[in-house]
């Protein structure tokens, strides 16, 4: 945690019953699923999604319309933390 630069952030989507499978379309095509089931994969997909394409044009395309913060404003579930050197905030 030490090597970590200050400012870092960790991203964390918080659903319940969310799982490795959940964050590819792997998630959302098991059989089993009922309709409530895969309507809580298709959110968390959909939230991986945009957290990705946030990430990509922030930092990347240095595109300052991208925000984590509006994102996580927009998806309740995503808890940002924040790294002070190797404090976390």
């Amino acid at each position: 945690m030490k090597t970590i630069a200050s400012g870092s952030v960790r991203m964390q989507i918080a659903r319940p019953q969310i799982d490795h499978l959940d964050f590819g379309d792997t998630g959302i095509l098991r059989p089993s699923l009922d309709e409530r089931a895969l309507r809580g994969k298709e959110r968390t997909l959909i939230i991986t999604r945009q957290a990705v394409l946030t990430f990509f044009n922030r930092y990347l395309k240095a595109d300052k319309r991208y925000d984590l913060e509006r994102l996580k404003a927009d998806f309740p579930e995503i808890k940002l933390v924040r790294f002070q050197g190797a404090i976390i905030q």
